[in-house]
C-alpha cells in the first residue's frame, strides 16, 4: 500500500517499498531498501521538490519488534520534483549492520517471516516555503525463505560459524559427510527448527566418530590424566550425549524444548570440534 505526500492538504506524491537486497563489506552488512516514488501532475507553478530523505527502521518478528537503525540515502543524494505529468523515481536507502545487529533480528525473527517498518522523513519545497513531511509508519514483509536468501546473499551463514576447510570427499568422504550435516543444521535453525538442528549436530558427530576411528563413550583415564586427545575426545561425547536427545522422543527427551540459543550454541560446538579435528589430524 502507497503512502502519500501532501503539501497544505495536496496531494503531491505517493511513496511504496516492498523488497530488499543484501551486501556484505569489511566487518559489515548492508541493507538496500529501493523506495519507488510516484509524483503526481502538478502546475509548474506549484511544483514541489521533495530534499533530505532519510528514514528509520524497525524489525517486527514472533520474538518481538525493535528499532534496527537510521536509513540513509545510498550514493549521490537526490531530489525529487513534481512536474506537469506523473512521475517514477526511485530512491535506494541502506542500512550498515554488524553480526550482533543481524542476529539480534533472528532473535526477533525466531524462524518465521519478518515485517519491516519504514518511517520516511523528507522536506517539501515548494518556492520560498518548506515543509517536513512526516507519514505513519509503512510496513512490508519479508517471507522466511526470501529472507534467508538475503543471509545467504550478504554472507552471513558463512560467518556465523567458524570457517571450515572443507576437503573433497576423495580426500576423506566422512569429512565432507559431517560437513554436510553441520550445512544441514545450521539452515535448519534459520527455518526456526531448533530440534532437527541440534539433531543434526548429532549427526555431525557420529560422522566424526567414524573418521577419527574412535567412539564416544568409551572408557577414559581419570580427568587428572586425561591427554589433550582425551580431554577433547570427552568435550565430544558430552556433546554427543546432549545432541542426541533431539534425536529421540522417549519419555523424558520428548519433554525437551529447544530454542534458537540451544541450536545456535550446538552449532557453534560441532564446528569447533570438526575445525579442531581438520586441523589436528591433517585430514
Amino acid at each position: 500500500m502507497s503512502i502519500d505526500w501532501s503539501v497544505n492538504g495536496q496531494r503531491f506524491a505517493s511513496w511504496n517499498a516492498n523488497k530488499l537486497y543484501g551486501y556484505s563489506g569489511l566487518g559489515f552488512y548492508q541493507l538496500i531498501f529501493p523506495i519507488e516514488i510516484t509524483t503526481h501532475n502538478t502546475p509548474k507553478d506549484t511544483a514541489v521538490t521533495v530534499t533530505n530523505i532519510s528514514g528509520t527502521l524497525r524489525a517486527h518478528g514472533r520474538g518481538a519488534q525493535s528499532l534496527v537503525g537510521r536509513l540513509v540515502p545510498q550514493g549521490a543524494i537526490r531530489n525529487i520534483t513534481t512536474y506537469e505529468y506523473v512521475g517514477g523515481h526511485q530512491i535506494n536507502l541502506e542500512i550498515e549492520l554488524d553480526a550482533k545487529r543481524i542476529e539480534a533480528i533472528e532473535q526477533i525473527r525466531l524462524g518465521g517471516n519478518l515485517t519491516f517498518s519504514i518511517e520516511l522523513y523528507a522536506f517539501a519545497n515548494r518556492g520560498e516555503s518548506s515543509e517536513q513531511l512526516y507519514n505513519s509508519p509503512h510496513q512490508f514483509t519479508i517471507s522466511q525463505s526470501d529472507w534467508i536468501k538475503v543471509l545467504e546473499s550478504i554472507g552471513y551463514r558463512k560467518t556465523l560459524l567458524l570457517e571450515i576447510p572443507v576437503p573433497t570427499g576423495e580426500t576423506n568422504p566422512a569429512f565432507t559427510e559431517a560437513a554436510k550435516f553441520l550445512e544441514s543444521a545450521q539452515k535448519q535453525m534459520l527455518l526456526g527448527n531448533y530440534r532437527e538442528a541440534v539433531s543434526a549436530c548429532r549427526d555431525v558427530l557420529e560422522s566424526m566418530n567414524r573418521f577419527l576411528n574412535d567412539e564416544n563413550g568409551s572408557t577414559q583415564p581419570s580427568k587428572r590424566k586425561r591427554n589433550k586427545l582425551e580431554r577433547v575426545s570427552a568435550i565430544r561425547t558430552s556433546l554427543h550425549d546432549l545432541t542426541s536427545a533431539a534425536k529421540h522422543a522417549d519419555e523424558t527427551t520428548s519433554l525437551i524444548e529447544w530454542n534458537l540459543a540451544d541450536a545456535r550454541a550446538s552449532i557453534s560446538m560441532a564446528a569447533t570440534l570438526l575445525q579442531w579435528a581438520n586441523e589436528e589430524y591433517g585430514i
